[in-house]
């Protein structure tokens, strides 16, 4: 199915894209954005080792680049060009923090 037929327009989807490509380049640099891409990838001990060590560890910065070429490649499958975004929410932490209930209720 072609995404024109959800009036989502060449540019559009050229801009998104352009937006993917930058988030992906900026993993490597930016924990935040690292620890929410390696989440997409369903990597959580890669999310819990960038929180803990750093995007300056090696094994880390290593891990983070292997994850973000794979990324990459899969825009190259069967030899043939391919669109994909991942689309992803940025979810604040007190949404992970269960409610405290209160021993008086």
């Amino acid at each position: 199915m072609l995404i024109s037929n959800f009036d989502v327009t060449n540019e559009k989807l050229v801009a998104k894209q352009e937006m993917y490509f930058r988030w992906i380049e900026e993993v490597s640099i930016d924990v935040t954005k690292a620890v929410d891409f390696v989440h997409c990838l369903d990597q959580y001990d890669l999310a819990e080792h960038v929180l803990l060590n750093g995007l300056d560890d090696p094994t880390v910065c290593a891990q983070i680049q292997k994850a973000r070429m794979a990324e990459v490649s899969q825009f190259l499958k069967n030899e043939k060009p391919r669109g994909r975004i991942i689309i992803h929410n940025h979810v604040s932490s007190t949404e992970f923090v269960p409610q405290r209930q209160s021993m008086m209720s």
